[in-house]
């Protein structure tokens, strides 16, 4: 899950959390969940700047392969 945000100084920050369940025995499930990289960043927050950060973040953990997509069903109103 991603975030980007403004501050009142017009800095711009982007966070990266991940989440995931553990099983540590069999049918025991536990949600874990960590902030894997917080940015900084120093131009415009456009979808190929934030697509970039989030790049960046997941192959500095060594994730990138596991990074997908999930968004709403568009709407047909």
């Amino acid at each position: 899950m991603c975030d980007a945000w403004q501050a009142s100084n017009t800095d711009a920050y982007f966070a990266v959390t991940g989440h995931w369940i553990e099983e540590p025995m069999a049918g025991v499930w536990k949600k874990q969940s960590a902030l894997l990289g917080f940015t900084w960043l120093n131009n415009a927050h456009n979808s190929k700047c934030l697509g970039q950060a989030l790049f960046e973040i997941a192959a500095h953990v060594g994730i990138e392969h596991k990074v997908g997509i999930v968004s709403p069903p568009s709407s047909t109103d």
